[in-house]
């Protein structure tokens, strides 16, 4: 659409042998900020829904160790656990 566009302009300008190259248009989006992006779905959260959950979640983990007199909280997070098995007889 946009190449279409280009197009359209540059001959309406008297601008011959254009022909809106792929590296044209990213340059061109480059210079004006632009940037092709998949429309969101209804399904999709936004980022904005994203943050007042991460915030709402936090809240409700700062009032829990709260109620319940926790002054401490550790994140466990998956940790790899490498191990070097040893045969059983010595030779």
């Amino acid at each position: 659409m946009l190449a279409v566009h280009a197009r359209q302009v540059a001959t309406e300008n008297g601008v011959n042998n254009f022909s809106a190259s792929d590296k044209w248009i990213k340059d061109f989006k480059g210079r004006h900020r632009l940037s092709m992006r998949a429309p969101t779905r209804q399904s999709q959260i936004s980022p904005e829904d994203i943050d007042k959950v991460k915030t709402d979640f936090a809240a409700e983990v700062a009032e829990t160790a709260r109620q319940l007199g926790i002054t401490r909280i550790y994140n466990a997070d998956p940790t790899a656990v490498f191990f070097n098995i040893c045969p059983h007889k010595i030779s």
